[in-house]
């Protein structure tokens, strides 16, 4: 089943899923793409910022993440 996020940020082909916690004191929610788990709670100013931030978290959980070897992501955007 997918999980609805906020948005999602793609950098050379690599998506990163996330949720706006919080717009006032610009906190995130990271959730990865493929496996839909929750990643941690990031602050940014930026969505360049977030994207920094959350990409590293994402490359270290694609090591354990069981659904890496999937070719489509499992989040949707909420409309």
């Amino acid at each position: 089943m997918n999980k609805v996020v906020t948005d999602i940020l793609w950098l050379n082909g690599a998506p990163i899923s996330f949720n706006q916690i919080s717009f006032k004191n610009k906190k995130y929610e990271g959730i990865c793409p493929w496996c839909t788990k929750n990643l941690g709670k990031i602050k940014a100013s930026t969505y360049i910022e977030l994207y920094l931030k959350l990409f590293p978290v994402q490359a270290d959980h694609m090591n354990v993440c069981e659904g890496r070897e999937l070719t489509e992501i499992k989040v949707i955007i909420k409309g």
